[in-house]
C-alpha cells in the first residue's frame, strides 16, 4: 500500500509539471493540522494528527485563475478504537456463582499512534490576484492510508481556500483552510484478534506552506 500511495504521488507531480505552463510553478514544504470525528460501525471516535510535507502549485503568483496543488503528507495520527477483553472481575464472580468456568469479556477503548501517509489535491480558482496576494477558492480530494497497527485506505471530499503571500520574485508565504467528508476502511489486531471497521466522518485542516517559485512565476495583469 505504501508502494501504490508513494508511485500515485509522483505519477500526479510528472503529470502536473508536464501540463503546466513553464512560467508558473512552486515546490516547498508545508507543516498541518487536523482533527474531526469519525463513525467507525456505530462507534464515533474524535481524532487529530500533525504533520507535513512536500508541496507542489502550478500557479502561485501569476494573473491566471486556475492552480492546481499537490501536498505530499506524512502526519501522526492519535485515534481511538474499539477492542474486546477478559472481564477479570465478572469473570472471577460467574465463576464463584455458578461453579462452572465461564469468561465474560468487555468492550474496551485503546488508543493508537499511527502513521498516516496521504495526498491532498487543490483545484484553486482566484478571486483575488495581485501582485503581492493570491486568494483562491476550490475543491479538494484527498487520498491516503494508515500504517502501523491500525492500518488502512480513506478518501476525502471538500471545499477550501488558500491565501498566498507572494514576497519577492521566488518566495511564497501560503495559508489554506479546508473542510472534508472522510470515508474509509481500517485493519487492526489486539490480543490476537483481528478487527475490521468500517467508518466516515469529517474534519477541519490548517496549512502553512513555504515555496520556492521558479522565475518566471510572477504577477502580470492580463490585458
Amino acid at each position: 500500500m505504501k508502494r501504490v500511495l508513494i508511485c500515485f504521488s509522483v505519477l500526479l507531480v510528472l503529470f502536473s509539471v508536464r501540463t503546466s505552463p513553464v512560467h508558473a510553478f512552486g515546490v516547498g514544504l508545508f507543516a498541518d493540522f487536523d482533527g474531526g470525528k469519525m463513525i467507525w460501525d456505530g462507534y464515533g471516535a474524535e481524532f487529530m494528527n500533525y504533520g507535513g510535507g512536500f508541496v507542489m502549485d502550478t500557479n502561485l503568483a501569476s494573473d491566471q485563475v486556475f492552480n492546481y496543488r499537490l501536498e505530499f503528507s506524512f502526519s501522526n495520527l492519535r485515534t481511538p478504537y474499539n477492542a474486546e477483553e477478559i472481564d477479570i472481575l465478572s469473570t472471577m464472580l460467574a465463576w464463584s456463582l455458578l461453579g462452572t468456568p465461564l469468561i465474560i469479556n468487555k468492550t474496551v477503548t485503546k488508543h493508537e499512534n499511527s502513521l498516516l501517509m496521504s495526498t491532498v489535491h487543490y483545484f484553486g480558482f482566484g478571486v483575488v490576484r495581485s501582485k503581492s496576494v493570491r486568494f483562491w477558492l476550490g475543491p479538494q480530494l484527498t487520498i491516503g492510508g494508515m500504517l502501523t497497527n491500525l492500518t488502512g485506505l480513506y478518501t476525502g471530499f471538500g471545499f477550501a481556500m488558500g491565501l498566498n503571500f507572494n514576497i519577492g520574485d521566488v518566495f511564497t508565504l501560503a495559508f489554506t483552510g479546508s473542510g472534508r467528508f472522510l470515508g474509509g476502511a481500517r485493519f487492526y489486531t489486539y490480543n490476537g484478534v483481528t478487527y475490521t471497521t468500517g467508518g466516515y466522518g469529517g474534519d477541519g485542516m490548517v496549512t502553512v506552506a513555504f515555496i520556492f517559485r521558479v522565475p518566471g512565476d510572477t504577477y502580470k495583469a492580463s490585458r
